[in-house]
């Protein structure tokens, strides 16, 4: 085969105008390119079965993995501050514990100020400070005796030994004042001595000792006793009843 040279150019010698130039470089051209498609695809089909083993690691291309996972999460609960709680990472299995204080304690005689109570143990104590039947204050001030009943149950009655041996007596429903019934009563343990000076008709007075059902069916009862020196009140109203009581 010959190769003829024109202006330094070198062609060989089927090559003999514009066409089969052209021809020529594009038979060239897809070679190489299908040859580099051929590499291309071999890196691919490598690369899609590689793992972590076959990548170094180093500082900043870190595998990531479930332990590294769990001590980044377990490091956010035990390295924070926390209220009533307190969360332990466990390194060993992976998992966190929250752990609230709590105190089931009826009577909550421990008064912890680090730990919670329970809904039970709450109810409890309260329903432990309140009286079965009723809710009471008392306060005795000088010559003055107030009580007031939150619910004071039908057939029952409440005693209790005044500051003076004589006085008025005041009861009055609990609620309203104006509207609900009252009595107005003059008082002696001495004698003794109740009378009812103003107030509601089923409001009456008597002397002597009540015990829930001595007095008349849907009234309210005041009473004075000399044996024990103490001033009586009987509800007999037909249900519970909120009631107050002020002696002067």
């Amino acid at each position: 085969m010959s190769i003829r040279r024109q202006r330094n150019w070198v062609y060989p010698p089927d090559i003999r105008g514009i066409a089969d130039v052209e021809k020529h470089l594009r038979k060239h051209y897809t070679e190489h390119v299908d040859e580099s498609v051929e590499r291309i695809k071999d890196f691919v089909d490598n690369i899609s079965s590689m793992d972590t083993d076959d990548i170094a690691e180093g500082a900043s291309n870190l595998y990531f993995t479930a332990e590294r996972c769990q001590d980044t999460a377990g490091g956010m609960f035990t390295g924070n501050t926390e209220t009533f709680i307190t969360a332990t990472y466990q390194d060993g299995d992976g998992t966190v514990d929250l752990v609230v204080p709590v105190k089931d304690e009826d009577n909550m005689t421990s008064d912890s100020d680090t730990h919670l109570a329970t809904q039970q143990s709450i109810k409890a104590y309260v329903d432990d400070s309140i009286p079965t039947d009723f809710y009471s204050q008392s306060q005795v001030d000088g010559m003055v005796y107030y009580k007031d009943f939150q619910s004071m149950t039908d057939d029952s009655y409440y005693s209790f030994t005044p500051n003076s041996n004589y006085g008025m007596i005041f009861v009055h429903g609990r609620y309203n004042f104006i509207s609900d019934w009252w009595g107005q009563f003059r008082y002696s343990t001495d004698g003794p001595m109740c009378v009812k000076t103003d107030g509601y008709a089923d409001m009456d007075a008597t002397t002597g000792a009540l015990n829930g059902t001595t007095g008349v069916d849907g009234h309210i009862t005041v009473s004075t006793h000399s044996v024990d020196g103490k001033i009586y009140i009987e509800n007999r109203r037909g249900g519970a009843t909120g009631l107050v009581i002020t002696v002067l």
